[in-house]
């Protein structure tokens, strides 16, 4: 055990009789308690204990890293009125392109193709004819029409400009337009130029395709296009044709009289049609009501070849007969 000496103060063995310093005679004192609990350990008065140090890391991965608090930033009134501005600028500009470009261009796809079928049909701005004030265009045979309405009198159409690639939507007269199969299907019963120019009212061009609709005959088609058309596949019986001289011939395959009304206020249409396959030929005979409204009179063989010279009603034992003289 250490004790202190009581004259000098120096620290002893509890064994020693005397204090090697200074000589003065030693008892067995035990060294009071340190208060700061350090049993009696000799310290460095007034030098604290060297503190361990541990470097910061790199990257805010380690425990104990401390995080600077985020600033929230906010923002400036101009700046959430761009933003809104710019998203209803967004959207009037969507809605300005689906209402100007992407729903019209729906509206075209989907609706029905009608065509012009006689030769000149107008177009109106309103659903008034005789006049020239509301008249946009002449269309010419076989225009596409896209058709919006279809209606007994008018039919509200869209069409190409001939002249330029506007697109012009007016009015047109219902009874001058067909559907494209009765289009396609009256167009292919023309053989000729010819043809076409001489039958060219619009009710005789009727009266032949009512006539082949009811026969289920069709002109010059491939299967192809009846397919597509939704007709009669092609056969060597159904495909007829007219062939015509031209318009000032002194005879033709046609022939215009009043004959079975002589009130009437049309004259009568008589058209010799052959068979592409097999030559045969038929002469039909229409009559007009009115309106315009068709009638198939008669339908008889015609020659192989020769053309109308004069047609004749004559009345044998009380009977009526279609009398017809061809040329040789």
């Amino acid at each position: 055990m250490i004790i202190k000496c009581p004259k000098c103060g120096n620290l002893v063995s509890d064994k020693s009789a005397a204090c090697p310093s200074c000589g003065t005679t030693l008892q067995a004192q035990p060294i009071p308690k340190d208060p700061n609990g350090s049993n009696g350990a000799p310290e460095a008065a007034g030098k604290p204990e060297p503190q361990e140090f541990k470097p910061i890391p790199d990257e805010p991965s380690g425990e104990g890293w401390y995080k600077q608090p985020e600033k929230k930033t906010s923002v400036s009134g101009p700046v959430v009125l761009s933003i809104i501005l710019a998203a209803v600028i967004l959207c009037a500009g969507g809605f300005f392109v689906y209402n100007n470009i992407i729903k019209p261009r729906q509206i075209d796809k989907a609706a029905p193709r009608y065509y012009t079928f006689a030769p000149s049909v107008v177009l109106r701005s309103s659903k008034s004819s005789g006049a020239d004030f509301n008249k946009i265009a002449s269309l010419p045979y076989g225009t596409e029409l896209i058709t919006y309405d279809f209606g007994y009198e008018w039919s509200e159409v869209k069409v190409n400009s001939i002249t330029s690639d506007e697109k012009m939507i007016g009015y047109v007269a219902s009874p001058f337009i067909l559907e494209k199969s009765d289009f396609f299907r009256l167009n292919s019963i023309f053989g000729d130029t010819e043809s076409q120019s001489v039958i060219e009212t619009s009710k005789c061009r009727r009266a032949l395709l009512n006539y082949f609709k009811e026969q289920k005959y069709i002109g010059r088609l491939s299967a192809m296009e009846t397919v597509e058309l939704g007709l009669p596949a092609p056969t060597p019986e159904n495909q007829w044709q007219i062939y015509c001289l031209p318009k000032d011939a002194p005879t033709n395959n046609v022939y215009f009289k009043r004959l079975i009304r002589k009130d009437s206020k049309f004259t009568d249409f008589a058209v010799i049609i052959k068979n592409i396959n097999t030559n045969e030929r038929k002469l039909l005979f229409f009559y007009f009501d009115d309106d315009e409204t068709p009638h198939l009179a008669v339908e008889q063989d015609a020659p192989e070849y020769g053309t109308i010279k004069n047609i004749s009603i004559r009345t044998i034992k009380g009977e009526k007969y279609l009398m017809v003289d061809y040329t040789e």
